[in-house]
């Protein structure tokens, strides 16, 4: 009788994790898609996982690399993602084999938390193997209705504001704002020109300049959907005024190329969501029409090892954190 088999994945594994996705979600994955996330990253290459059956490829799930900033503390973790059954095969547990035998290779690593942003649906399997659910995100989007109107009395962008296509050379002397009060990503030049490299998607980045130096960016990504996607948004000294005039920028450019709307994701807690409202983005309250999914933030951490990271005001995930925009 044929058995299940739990064994290692790495870059020779790509085509058939690619056919593994089509199968899961209908969707097609590009190879250089899978060798970018899981083999070009900075932070270093992702544990991957694979359940085989008759040496078929039916389930896999990853455990990526992140650098981030631990309150006053520079650590990398990693982040579950990308868990995927073989249609044929669901039902059995074996999202849970996975899960547990990612978790038990990243552990010898050591790290002082795993997280992962998945569907409520992935939580109850998470939840059962000791993460702990700390919140959610909320998608904000403003319509194309809301941007139209709010062009009406301020449709020129700001002199001190520039758009780019690529990052290449923008950064090189620019001090991120790596807060060491929060628990957040670790930018860096590196990171973000990897970043924008993902191949699902286009990106551009506003600057804006005082003194012919960048204080602050925003970076979007175009979504097949109509949608502008608010990708990472910072200003070196949090400069209320900068972020305005960035967000005001983009609101500008989604105008002028029709798009149906612009999208971010975010904690309710934070200053990013206030500015948000502030500009009259809103949620979709209901459970159906566009923008009502969210996103459940789960960690795994070793007992006592981050008790002041349960409360959401010491985060910062954005849509940065998420792969898919």
């Amino acid at each position: 009788m044929s058995e299940y088999i739990v064994q290692n994945l790495n870059i020779q594994h790509i085509s058939q994790m690619a056919d593994l996705y089509f199968l899961s979600c209908k969707k097609q994955l590009k190879p250089e898609l899978i060798k970018w996330k899981y083999f070009d990253n900075p932070a270093g290459e992702a544990i991957l996982k694979g359940i085989f059956l008759n040496e078929e490829l039916i389930g896999s799930g990853a455990m990526v690399p992140e650098k981030v900033n631990v309150l006053s503390e520079k650590k990398v973790v990693y982040k579950c993602t990308d868990l995927m059954i073989h249609p044929a095969h669901q039902g059995k547990g074996l999202g849970t084999l996975i899960t547990l035998s990612l978790k038990d290779q990243v552990q010898l690593l050591n790290p002082i938390f795993c997280y992962t942003l998945c569907s409520k649906k992935a939580t109850s399997v998470f939840l059962k193997n000791g993460w702990l659910n700390v919140g959610e995100l909320i998608y904000y989007f403003k319509p194309k209705i809301l941007l139209e109107i709010s062009n009406l009395f301020y449709n020129k962008i700001n002199p001190t504001i520039r758009i780019y296509d690529s990052i290449n050379g923008l950064f090189d002397n620019y001090q991120f704002r790596n807060d060491s009060t929060k628990i957040s990503l670790e930018k860096s030049a590196d990171f973000l020109k990897w970043r924008m490299l993902n191949p699902r998607f286009n990106y551009k980045i506003i600057c804006h300049y005082e003194n012919n130096m960048i204080n602050g960016y925003l970076i979007y990504s175009l979504g097949k959907s109509g949608f502008l996607n608010i990708v990472d948004m910072e200003s070196i000294y949090e400069d209320k005024i900068v972020f305005e005039l960035l967000l005001k920028a983009l609101e500008i450019e989604a105008c002028k190329r029709d798009y149906r709307g612009i999208v971010a994701i975010t904690f309710e807690t934070n200053y990013f969501d206030k500015m948000l409202v502030n500009n009259n983005y809103i949620k979709n309250p209901f459970k159906i029409g566009p923008m009502h999914s969210q996103l459940d933030f789960n960690i795994f951490t070793q007992e006592n090892r981050l008790d002041k990271s349960l409360s959401l005001s010491n985060w910062e995930i954005y849509s940065i954190n998420y792969d898919d925009v």
